[in-house]
């Protein structure tokens, strides 16, 4: 299965087991954004379905317009 992040105008294909985003160099997509955390979120693709999580990160994520707050599977 293929998997793509939209952010603004850009697409990126998610590849892996597992795809770390944040405003740090230590993930493996990097967003230039004050509110984003260092390491901000996780998505995992490892399973039969992506789930995502935040990484503790201080202003928090939002998934349809809710706070994230464990692990949540995408559709």
């Amino acid at each position: 299965m293929r998997y793509r992040l939209r952010f603004h105008l850009q697409e990126i294909d998610l590849v892996g087991d597992e795809v770390i985003i944040g405003r740090g160099a230590m993930g493996q997509i990097t967003i230039d954004d004050p509110m984003l955390s260092r390491r901000h979120i996780r998505i995992d693709l490892s399973g039969s379905a992506p789930t995502v999580e935040d990484l503790s990160s201080r202003n928090g994520t939002q998934l349809n317009g809710h706070a994230l707050v464990d692990r949540a599977t995408l559709s």
